[in-house]
């Protein structure tokens, strides 16, 4: 569901309640977006291949031509029409059923307590609840419409979420989102009310789960922080659902990109920030274009980066005028990483450069006949290590004894190293082990290994360990590197591009860490998990170091 292709439709500024957590509260001006801009949005996403419309705001029930609209994306064609809502116009019956009748299949709610008191006092309007909760119920009869809810969590109620879900279960309604507030509007005018202790949370959280779970109901989250769903780690956000807030935001970000600074960038703001993550690791790389000076770039060589050092802008970024070489924009790198399918290619791809890296490493589809380490150009120093996750690859380099063996740890490199277990503990300081980055969840499902329990079989061996946590092999020496940049983020256009930069964040940079490592240590000296290892491993593989 994450990389469904949806178009969100803000169909106006202006909304019927006052929540104290509204994140563009600031931006209600009362306006309507006119119906032909409307209707030319809705043509152009099933052009694209939309899949799923969802009608938003403000409050999306306000525009004059809601029902209009439903009715024209499903005569279109767009196969599910969905509406984030506060439901207070579905308590008018008729208005209900010609919304079913038009074509509307999901209204997700929002509802934030499960009493007057508590939800009128959150969406700062009283008697909000009793029609929402009409307004579900009107739904809900049609038989037509999927109903489902999404709840703010908040300082005021997130003691309370046992209750508020089962509630709703009462109520008929079977599958939830539970949100973080997000640090923009009245939600940061009256941040000290709606931000909560994670621990507090962590308290809470399981027993909520546990109990929604328990009476069949499906669960969802949205931007709430990994190490708050410790035990239900199948629960954390989807990575890829990044690429919605950038496509939210992207027009700050692209300004940004341009020199004008972001106007959130603020350290008490960001801490509470879904996003800050991507944003810190964005100015780091933003940073460095400015000097020319790169910590770590990356080449793929499948990815035909053309004799100027250019490669094909993304599809989803936007025209720019003028497109710039490598070799202008970079004018020194610290590590370069070199993917390729032959030592030829590695050659060609990195003479076509026109850069020289202090240091570089390699990983190979194909076992080499010659010595990988012997340096690519005449003024290349030589590689300082080789690998790849293909054992036929690991064994030439280990026949060969040219240095230092890169094992990118999946399942079929996992299985080799035992294989070779003796001759990996006869000299494990020549052995690199990193994880590999993987497209998505379902792929590091599919060939990804638990590094801590693919390498329990060596013993406590000194490895080196790039970029994973200590305690996931006690013993190894760690390192941690600056992940490499892909050089196609800068290729194509003189500026980063947003897409392929979020692409590569998601799959190397997005990492989390549990509550527990607050007592590591290590914790400082450590850049935690990857999010999808999490998801797939749980956060109960982290054993902090302590004293105690």
């Amino acid at each position: 569901m994450a990389e469904e292709k949806r178009l969100w439709l803000r169909l106006n500024r202006s909304c019927n309640n006052r929540c104290v957590f509204c994140l563009d509260a600031l931006g209600h001006d009362g306006s309507m977006r006119p119906v032909e801009e409307l209707h030319k949005a809705i043509k152009e996403s099933l052009e694209d291949g939309g899949e799923r419309l969802i009608l938003s705001g403000g409050e999306p029930t306000l525009h004059p031509d809601f029902l209009k609209l439903v009715d024209y994306a499903r005569e279109q064609g767009f196969g599910w029409i969905q509406t984030v809502t506060n439901g207070r116009m579905f308590a008018y019956a008729e208005f209900a059923r010609r919304a079913a009748s038009a074509g509307l299949s999901e209204a997700t709610f929002s509802m934030h307590g499960h009493h007057a008191a508590l939800h009128d006092n959150l969406v700062g309007v009283p008697g909000a609840f009793a029609q929402s909760l009409a307004g579900i119920q009107n739904l809900l009869e049609t038989g037509q419409v999927v109903v489902n809810i999404d709840v703010v969590l908040n300082a005021s109620n997130i003691d309370t979420l046992p209750d508020i879900l089962s509630f709703f279960i009462e109520e008929g309604i079977f599958e939830f989102d539970l949100l973080y507030p997000v640090p923009f509007g009245r939600a940061w005018e009256n941040k000290e009310s709606i931000f909560f202790d994670p621990a507090r949370a962590s308290r809470v959280l399981p027993k909520a789960i546990e109990q929604a779970q328990g009476s069949g109901a499906v669960l969802w989250t949205n931007r709430l922080p990994p190490e708050l769903l410790e035990g239900h780690e199948d629960l954390i956000q989807d990575p890829y659902k990044l690429h919605d807030e950038i496509r939210g935001r992207r027009a700050e970000l692209e300004r940004w990109l341009e020199g004008e600074p972001l106007p959130c960038r603020e350290p008490d703001r960001c801490r509470h920030c879904f996003v800050s993550g991507f944003c810190n690791s964005l100015e780091d790389i933003l940073n460095q274009t400015k000097t020319g000076q790169f910590s770590a770039l990356g080449l793929d060589t499948k990815n035909e980066v053309s004799s100027n050092g250019t490669s094909p802008p993304s599809r989803t970024s936007p025209p720019t005028s003028q497109s710039t070489s490598l070799d202008a924009l970079v004018k020194g790198v610290q590590r370069l990483e070199i993917h390729a399918e032959s030592l030829q290619e590695a050659r060609e791809g990195g003479r076509r450069l026109g850069f020289v890296p202090e240091t570089w490493v390699l990983s190979l589809d194909e076992a080499p006949t010659e010595d990988p380490f012997a340096p690519l150009a005449e003024d290349w120093p030589r590689a300082e290590r080789v690998g790849s996750q293909n054992p036929a690859v690991l064994d030439a380099l280990l026949r060969g004894n040219w240095g230092p063996i890169w094992v990118l740890l999946e399942a079929d490199a996992a299985a080799w190293m035992r294989s070779e277990k003796d001759k990996v503990m006869a000299n494990p300081g020549n052995f690199w082990v990193q994880t590999p980055r993987f497209s998505g969840l379902s792929a590091l499902c599919q060939r990804g290994v638990q590094p801590g329990m693919a390498l329990k079989p060596l013993g406590e061996q000194p490895l080196h360990l790039v970029n994973l946590p200590a305690c996931l092999l006690p013993g190894a020496k760690t390192h941690w590197e600056a992940p490499a940049l892909p050089v196609e983020v800068l290729a194509q256009t003189t500026r980063i591009d947003l897409d392929l930069f979020a692409k590569h964040f998601i799959c190397t940079l997005h990492r989390c860490f549990s509550l527990r490592c607050k007592s590591c240590n290590l914790r400082e000296l450590c850049g935690g998990l990857p999010v999808d290892m999490a998801k797939a491993f749980g956060l109960s593989i982290l054993k902090p170091f302590s004293n105690g």
